[in-house]
C-alpha cells in the first residue's frame, strides 16, 4: 500500500461521516491492508457506538460492530492471533425489528419518528437486544 493511500485511508477513518467509516471498514473487512497504522485506528473505532446503516438489506447497527468485523480481518492480515472482543454490543436490526420494538416500549407516537431516533431511544432505554462477541483473526 502506497503512503498516500495509508494517508488518505486514515483521514476518512479519523474524520470522515459515519456512513463513510461504515463503507471503508466494510472495505477492511473484506480486503485487509495489514498496515499497522490503519489497524491502530480500525481499533481506535473499538469504542465508536455511532448508528450506522449497511444494506442490502437496510441493518442499523452501531460503527463499533463494524470495526470489529474489520479489525479481525486487519489481525489476520498482519498474523496477529488475538480475537476481537466486545461487550454487550447491540444486535443488528432491520427497520421491521426497530418499528416493533419502539411501538411496544413507547407506543403509537414511536411510528411517526424516524428510525435512528427510534434506535436511540431504545438504546437509551436499555431496551436493545445485546450480545457479547468475540470475533477470531481473519486470513
Amino acid at each position: 500500500m502506497q503512503e498516500s493511500d495509508i494517508a488518505e485511508t486514515l483521514e476518512w477513518l479519523q474524520g470522515g461521516s459515519v456512513q463513510d467509516r461504515a463503507t471503508l471498514l466494510g472495505v477492511l473487512a473484506e480486503s485487509p491492508t495489514g498496515e499497522p497504522r490503519i489497524r491502530a485506528a480500525v481499533e481506535a473505532l473499538l469504542e465508536d457506538h455511532s448508528i450506522c446503516v449497511t444494506q442490502p438489506p437496510l441493518r442499523w447497527l452501531e460503527l463499533r460492530r463494524i470495526a470489529a468485523e474489520a479489525l479481525a480481518a486487519e489481525r489476520g492480515a498482519a498474523g496477529i492471533a488475538v480475537p476481537v472482543t466486545l461487550r454487550a454490543v447491540p444486535l443488528v436490526m432491520t427497520l421491521p425489528q426497530i418499528a416493533e420494538a419502539a411501538e411496544a416500549a413507547f407506543g403509537q407516537e414511536a411510528v411517526r419518528w424516524p428510525v435512528e431516533r427510534r434506535y436511540l431511544r431504545l438504546r437509551e432505554a436499555g431496551l436493545l437486544p445485546l450480545a457479547d462477541l468475540s470475533i477470531p483473526p481473519q486470513r
